[in-house]
């Protein structure tokens, strides 16, 4: 018994954070927002079997390019985070827009439900590895801050350069583009 007035006041104090959160005047924003991308099963299917061919073409040696659409990406994200519910991530939409990877979603922890917005900037390392940039880390209308977008991109770069890399997949990355609604992988054997 003791217990229960901590905790309705800690459930009070968070239902007060998460209205402020919601009614905070940086939340507006003066950006035009894309239109919503579709999701279906078949553009995931379609992703992983283009990276599949891509992989078998590589095996000849001659350098391979891939070629991504949002569709694509934005359906196997969302299999994938469907898949892992414990990330608390659902309904992505990840647009490629001016250079840059754009990921909106929504954070679902117990009751509260937020925005997440990730903008990221892709380029390769000498060892033909994917590196990624976050510029932008929003959860709901507050940015975070320049440490934890370094900390995100340490151990988004692990991932990339781990079970995704060169060394792991035998594929080293020679180029990467975002264009409008594309993203171009060029790589070759290693």
């Amino acid at each position: 018994m003791k217990n229960k007035p901590l905790r309705i006041l800690m459930g009070l104090t968070a239902l007060v954070f998460a209205a402020l959160a919601c009614n905070l005047p940086s939340r507006q924003s003066s950006t035009h927002t894309p239109q919503p991308i579709p999701v279906s099963q078949e553009a995931a299917d379609s992703l992983e079997a283009t990276v599949i061919a891509a992989f078998e073409q590589a095996q000849s040696g001659e350098p391979v390019t891939v070629v991504l659409d949002e569709t694509q990406i934005t359906s196997y994200t969302a299999v994938f985070f469907a898949a892992n519910p414990d990330l608390g991530l659902s309904a992505p939409q990840v647009f490629l827009r001016d250079g840059q990877v754009l990921v909106n979603a929504q954070y679902i922890q117990g009751p509260i439900k937020s925005p997440v917005e990730l903008a990221l900037s892709l380029s390769t390392s000498a060892d033909g590895n994917i590196q990624a940039s976050l510029t932008t880390v929003k959860l709901g209308s507050i940015n975070a801050p320049d440490s934890m977008k370094e900390s995100i991109s340490a151990v988004v770069n692990q991932a990339l350069s781990g079970s995704f890399g060169a060394s792991a997949t035998g594929l080293r990355i020679t180029d990467v583009a975002v264009g409008s609604g594309t993203l171009t992988l060029t790589g070759v054997r290693q």
